[in-house]
């Protein structure tokens, strides 16, 4: 059936997820990769989720609070609706998926509220710490393929230990967590 094109909205914040890769979503990888995929993606969902500016982003935007809402974003996302879909494994460890919910939420914000009010600021600040985290995993970021399709992809300066499975890399201007290794 045709139900498939429903998944994928012609709102401009999808643009990233589309033109990342047309066939990212039937790609060939094992129940082992996306196992670590899906862990990965619940320790940065739990990174966001815990910092001290994610409460608005938390639950879905509701009518009550902002009733022209769904009438300017497309497509709503909240950090609650992403861990959903992690803890069903719903993105079968599909990076551009993952970082593209997780980025829709801050880019909605971004789009519905006032530059540099405290909200769209507070996203603002969330999307560039999920932004480093993607280019620590993926060596890219979605916005960022959109923006240069031809650049090169850059490379991460000795990141990539921040993926392994116990490691505790304190981000930029974070404390070192007391069982550091």
């Amino acid at each position: 059936g045709g139900v498939t094109t429903a998944a994928v909205p012609s709102a401009a914040p999808s643009a990233a997820a589309e033109s990342a890769s047309p066939d990212s979503t039937v790609e060939e990888i094992s129940v082992a990769v996306i196992k670590k995929r899906n862990e990965q993606f619940s320790k940065i969902w739990k990174m966001v989720n815990t910092h001290e500016k994610s409460e608005p982003f938390k639950k879905p935007v509701t009518k009550r609070e902002a009733p022209d809402y769904h009438t300017v974003i497309k497509r709503p996302m909240a950090i609650n609706d992403v861990k959903k879909r992690v803890d069903k494994s719903d993105y079968e460890g599909n990076f551009a998926e993952f970082f593209g919910d997780m980025n829709l939420i801050f880019s909605n914000a971004m789009q519905y509220n006032t530059k540099n009010s405290e909200i769209w600021s507070w996203a603002k600040e969330l999307q560039v710490i999920l932004k480093k985290e993607e280019i620590a995993i993926t060596g890219a970021s979605a916005s960022d393929m959109v923006a240069s399709e031809m650049a090169p992809a850059p490379k991460t300066a000795g990141r990539t230990g921040a993926v392994k499975k116990g490691t505790d890399t304190p981000e930029a201007g974070e404390e070192p967590k007391a069982k550091h290794t």
